[in-house]
């Protein structure tokens, strides 16, 4: 069962899928949301959508009244994943 912010979230057109992230600092953890969406998150490419993002926003502040997650991140679908040192 997914958390409902997640449910509400992916009701968004144009978000391909949620999943959340758990941080560990200083002794406390935290979640933070990750929305994959499927266009560029750059605001100067032509396939960006600033409207999706300011709806993903609004969600996830209505939704922010249980302490599901303290965070939000947003990534584009064919975001490279974070590599260490090589």
């Amino acid at each position: 069962m997914k958390s409902k912010i997640r449910e509400e979230v992916e009701k968004i057109t144009g978000v391909t899928r949620t999943w959340l992230e758990w941080q560990l600092a200083d002794g406390q953890s935290t979640k933070t949301l990750v929305v994959e969406v499927g266009f560029d998150t750059d605001p100067s490419s032509g396939s960006h959508d600033g409207n999706t993002i300011l709806k993903i926003f609004e969600v996830f502040a209505a939704g922010k009244t249980t302490p599901v997650v303290s965070g939000l991140r947003i990534v584009p679908k064919d975001f490279p994943v974070a590599m260490g040192p090589s």
